[in-house]
């Protein structure tokens, strides 16, 4: 009866080995994934959902355990991510920059320079009546106030180091347009840097260089270069 028995258990157990193996099998040749084991594939595996939401959900008991695990820091093609260390995209800097070159005109009217999301657009002029290059605010109809704080520093025309200039100014811009002191003379060289922020949290950072018809840096021209961030 012992004999039996134990030949019947044997029996079972080799039952069971040869099932898991023969799944193992399966799944390496295209079978059924197995829950909680490791599966191995000589090809690339894909889901295809020919009905309504995800292909794929990935859930796990704890919120500190990742919904996924990858082998390698290879960058992988088209995987969108909304958050990079607890950040939205919408809070890292994005650089804008530009170059411009203007003959001097009289009466010449303001053309475009730098736009910031959301506040407004920066815009500037080169006047040959006036002899002054002029920067100029124009904030967004749709935002009420836009707060500024500008450091200027002015180099006039033919002078030193020591006729150097610099100011800081808090801004409240509640009009459509906000004038800045004017760059006035041949090689005067005003920079800006302008910290602007509106109704959002977001604080952008404006630099930008006016040149009132150089010699020295573009003959002729009026020069202009701003970036924001």
């Amino acid at each position: 009866m012992r004999l039996r028995a134990r030949t019947a258990h044997i029996a079972l157990a080799g039952l069971i080995v040869a099932v898991l193996a023969t799944g193992v099998a399966d799944a390496a040749r295209g079978g059924n994934l197995l829950l909680g084991r490791s599966n191995i594939a000589s090809g690339t595996t894909s889901l295809n959902n020919t009905g309504s939401g995800f292909a794929l959900g990935l859930h796990t008991a704890s919120a500190a355990t990742p919904n996924l695990g990858v082998s390698n820091t290879a960058k992988i093609s088209k995987l969108n991510a909304d958050l990079l260390d607890g950040l939205d995209s919408f809070a890292f800097q994005r650089v804008n920059s530009v170059k411009v070159l203007k003959t001097p005109a009289a009466g010449d009217p303001q053309t475009s320079l730098l736009t910031i999301s959301g506040l407004g657009s920066f815009g500037w002029a080169c006047d040959s009546t006036s002899n002054e290059a002029r920067l100029y605010f124009n904030k967004l109809s749709t935002v009420s106030v836009v707060e500024m704080t500008q450091q200027r520093t002015y180099d006039p025309p033919g002078g030193g180091t020591g006729d150097t200039t610099t100011t800081v100014l808090p801004l409240s811009v509640t009009s459509s347009q906000h004038q800045f002191a004017a760059v006035a003379g041949a090689d005067a060289i005003g920079r800006w840097t302008i910290q602007l922020n509106g109704p959002t949290t977001r604080v952008y950072t404006a630099t930008i260089t006016l040149t009132y018809n150089s010699a020295d840096l573009h003959p002729g021209f009026c020069f202009a270069q701003a970036a924001s961030a």
